[in-house]
């Protein structure tokens, strides 16, 4: 008898919201849209040294966003490894395994999240908040690029998804992302799904006009 190989695709998505005096959490994917609001002013921050990150452009011509006056990007790589060690902390407690990082998901982390700043998602309007919404990238080459495959109903499927958040304010830490992330069904699913064994994170963070910018991309594969 001959066997047959079947590949199920499972893609989703979500994003996360924070600053500018509110935040904003969204998902979609398999699991449907959820939404939540929290407030958050928006405060100055400290500087940090720079890091080797092309910096996104320098003005808009955005009339909500207005002109660009300064901006320093900042070092956070930190924030990656804390925020996998964050993420596996919560899936220990849900009898889920330990993600392993993957420099191959990571690196689509950090395209995705070069697209989303050239896109203007990080930019600040002229009232304080942050632009929105976002719309998620096909996360579909991720998949094909680095997901392993599992088995299940006696098929072979392999998954890929991505949670990102942005914020404006303090010093906001891998807990205050994560966090985020855990109170939003959605992000939560992509998050502690056991069929998720790899995650690339990616942030980046910067301070414009006063203001420290930080958003964070994880893309989980099978």
């Amino acid at each position: 008898m001959s066997s047959r190989l079947v590949l199920v695709l499972v893609v989703t998505a979500a994003c996360a919201v924070v600053g500018g005096g509110a935040a904003v959490v969204a998902t979609r994917g398999e699991q449907g849209p959820a939404s939540a609001v929290e407030d958050q002013p928006a405060q100055n921050a400290e500087t940090s040294r720079s890091r080797n990150t092309p910096p996104p452009p320098a003005v808009s011509t955005d009339p909500d966003v207005g002109p660009t006056s300064s901006m320093q990007v900042l070092d956070v790589t930190h924030l990656e490894d804390e925020i996998l060690t964050e993420m596996n902390a919560r899936r220990a407690a849900g009898d889920a395994k330990a993600l392993r990082a993957s420099p191959c998901a990571r690196s689509y982390a950090e395209t995705f999240s070069s697209q989303y700043l050239s896109e203007g998602w990080l930019d600040r309007r002229t009232d304080g908040t942050l632009r929105s919404p976002l719309q998620h990238k096909n996360v579909t080459p991720a998949r094909s690029a680095c997901a392993g495959g599992y088995s299940e109903g006696g098929e072979v499927r392999s998954t890929a998804a991505e949670n990102v958040w942005r914020g404006i304010g303090p010093n906001h830490t891998a807990k205050d992302v994560v966090a985020a992330w855990m109170d939003s069904p959605g992000h939560r699913t992509n998050m502690l799904n056991p069929n998720h064994a790899q995650v690339g994170v990616y942030c980046y963070g910067d301070i414009k006009d006063g203001f420290r910018r930080l958003m964070c991309s994880a893309v989980f594969t099978s």
